[in-house]
Order: C-alpha cells, then structure tokens, then sequence
C-alpha cells in the first residue's frame, strides 16, 4: 500500500511538471519512463517475491 501511494504521488508530480512545462519534455523521454517504471515495479515485486 505504501509503495502504491508512492508510486500515485509521483505519478501526480509528473504529471504537474509536464502540464507547467511540456515543451521541456521529450515524447521520448515519456514513453522510456512508462516503458521502465512498469519494468522495475514488476521486476522489485519478482525479487520480493523470491526473499
């Protein structure tokens, strides 16, 4: 529960950053953090997992 509310709080902060400045973000950049951010959450929740 605490890594989910993490996980919203800075979902909500980038989505602050990129509506006060949108130009300043590369589409790139975006798809690469929902490309990895899915990828280490699976990947903690694998290794949590196997402990």
């Amino acid at each position: 529960l605490v890594f989910l509310s993490l996980a919203h709080q800075n979902s909500q902060l980038f989505y602050t950053k990129f509506n006060d400045s949108p130009h300043l973000i590369p589409r790139v950049y975006i798809i690469l953090i929902y490309i990895i951010l899915p990828g280490k959450l699976l990947l903690d929740q694998y290794q949590f997992g196997l402990t």
